[in-house]
């Protein structure tokens, strides 16, 4: 049926404006009560009109607004086209108030899983405990898991105990805001202190708070931060870090764009350099004007206290040839390579780098190129966790580099000592490399994305059944629905996840999701997540009508496809640790009990 605007732009003719636009947003409470917000589109006597009903905080029913009532409000010889742009206003309003139903609701339902914890905790409780009764440190405890908007707008209104416990520092001290910029900026401006700030990236890249009263809060705010994310380094990120010198540990900056880089580069390191940090990610995905090129080294004693290192750029700029030698990432990792425990280096960074990571004693996590230097690591006692990343690297050269790495793996001290291991872009070389991942036999996590080779997945099982204290696998491919029956109780006993990236209609093999309901049915215990690709319903319902049928009995609700990410179980959840710890934080879980024998 067209819109208004469609039959605006057809006819021409405001009159035509017949349907009435009704903005209902409903949000019900378990009580059953109906708060409805009406739209703001209503002329000055509309509004007036209704102050009583709105005074009293319930309406009784809702109020229907129509475009020929808003239109007639504000002028009574309206051409088309402005009729037209009026229409196009209206739909932007509904859509802000869509957008702010969704964060309500949101709200509402982290309201409602907190409520359900503090039932489960104060069940436990005697029953002449009353909350007023509890420590106030746990009360504090209890209150850092709301928003900074509950916080203040409805926390604080109880009580006064309440309310001197909303300025408590210790409570914001747990307190992350992000995306948001009016929370964000309210909160700054009322709390002492925050755990984290997350800027999102449509700010501080065309705005700046000179002359901007507002922003100058992110600026001048007397809160102290401790973890702060920005979208890129302009001025105004300058100004924010420089306000929060001494305190804040954690700085993270991920940049798209290329513009006031040759202006601020030298900022940043100088900043960076004073600051005291713990953790410093620095994610640049341009390139051709980079952070990176620079001739900024730091001085003796600075980034001392550094723990945590996460660098990413498409190109690693050679050092200046009158620069200092080596370069920028050289030089971070040599000045904190007595405190450093994880490390991730951009793909093209070069053999030297890695080797110059033996130095670091306390490093317990390597994301490293994949390079045969890998080797050096060797020399890291602690080290438990290492991904190997090919991205940005040709076929040729990763063919060429499979079999030298494969050596690495299996016949160095890393072979017994590492716990966690990680490939990605992995294109080719993918069976040799999982003959090798078979010979060590003290991994717990096995991640390989980019799986070039399909057909390689047929020595799953074998590999699996050599890794007998394996916890997780993930493996981006779609194994035939005969290796998922190869994979018995008896192979990799310990087994508790098995993720497998890939669509069903890559191959003519037929839909997974059979074959994973059979290998449930054999391992109870058993979490198989299948990132089947279920929102691509366009390209199932014509060509894989059975793969929708077989996909429905996971997802019922075919409009969650596109954003449903299920991990199929033939247990009770509730009774599971590894659901609520493992799985719950990064997808949904689906207890398919009862729908294992559906054929």
């Amino acid at each position: 049926m067209p819109s208004a605007t469609d039959r605006i732009s057809e006819t021409g003719q405001e009159e035509h404006l017949a349907n009435d636009v009704i903005v209902k947003l409903n949000i019900r409470d378990d009580c059953e009560n109906a708060f409805v917000k009406h739209s703001s589109l209503t002329d000055g006597r509309f509004n007036a009109g209704n102050n009583a009903c709105s005074s009293s905080g319930r309406p009784t029913a809702p109020h229907v607004v129509s475009i020929p009532l808003v239109l007639s409000s504000q002028t009574s010889a309206m051409t088309a086209e402005e009729a037209f742009q009026r229409c196009r206003e209206l739909e932007l309003q509904l859509l802000a108030e869509q957008k702010m139903v969704s964060k309500l609701k949101y709200q509402l339902e982290q309201s409602e899983r907190m409520l359900s914890q503090l039932r489960s905790v104060h069940s436990k409780c005697p029953f002449d405990t009353k909350f007023e009764d509890l420590p106030e440190e746990l009360i504090v405890m209890i209150f850092s898991y709301l928003s900074s908007d509950l916080l203040l707008d409805v926390v604080s209104q109880v009580c006064h105990q309440w309310q001197r416990l909303c300025r408590d520092r210790m409570l914001w001290s747990k307190i992350s805001v992000k995306k948001d910029l009016n929370e964000i900026i309210r909160a700054m401006t009322v709390a002492p202190c925050l755990q984290s700030v997350l800027i999102p990236s449509e700010y501080l890249t065309a705005h700046d708070d000179d002359g901007d009263e507002v922003l100058q809060v992110l600026t001048r705010s007397p809160c102290r931060v401790r973890s702060l994310t920005l979208p890129d380094y302009q001025p105004i990120a300058l100004r924010m870090v420089r306000n929060q010198m001494g305190y804040l540990r954690h700085l993270h900056l991920h940049s798209w764009w290329d513009h006031q880089r040759v202006e601020v580069r030298e900022d940043l390191w100088r900043t960076v350099a004073e600051l005291d940090l713990v953790s410093l990610t620095l994610h640049e995905y341009d390139g051709r004007n980079s952070y990176f090129h620079t001739d900024w080294r730091p001085a003796a004693g600075q980034l001392r206290s550094l723990r945590h290192l996460d660098l990413y750029c498409k190109l690693v700029p050679q050092p200046s040839p009158r620069g200092p030698r080596g370069g920028v990432v050289d030089a971070l990792v040599e000045a904190s390579q007595d405190t450093l425990e994880t490390v991730s280096l951009p793909p093209k960074t070069e053999g030297r780098v890695v080797e110059a990571l033996a130095r670091c004693a306390q490093l317990r996590e390597a994301n490293v190129p994949f390079l045969e230097e890998a080797r050096a690591l060797e020399a890291c006692p602690l080290l438990e966790t290492l991904e190997l990343n090919s991205e940005w690297l040709e076929h040729k050269a990763v063919r060429a580099l499979v079999p030298r790495v494969a050596r690495v793996l299996r016949g160095s001290a890393l072979t017994h000592r590492l716990r966690t291991l990680f490939f990605q872009g992995m294109t080719v070389g993918c069976r040799e490399l999982l003959r090798a991942v078979a010979d060590m036999r003290g991994l717990r996590y096995v991640r390989i994305h980019n799986f070039g080779e399909p057909e390689a997945a047929a020595a799953l099982p074998a590999v699996l059944a050599e890794l007998t204290r394996l916890e997780r696998f993930t493996v981006a491919t779609m194994p035939a629905p005969e290796v998922l029956d190869a994979i018995g109780p008896e192979v990799c006993p310990g087994l508790r996840e098995l993720t497998l990236i890939g669509w069903c209609h890559d191959d003519d093999l037929g839909c997974r999701v059979p074959a994973a309901l059979r290998l449930l049915r054999q391992r109870p215990g058993l979490h198989v997540f299948l990132d089947l690709g279920l929102g691509v319903k366009g390209l199932l319902e014509n060509a894989y009508p059975q793969c929708m049928r077989a996909h429905a009995r996971v997802c019922e609700d075919e409009s969650l496809w596109h954003r449903f990410h299920p991990v199929m179980v033939n247990h009770d959840p509730r009774g599971c640790s590894w659901c609520k710890d493992m799985v719950e934080p990064y997808a949904n879980v689906v207890d398919m009990r009862g729908k294992l024998n559906d054929e």
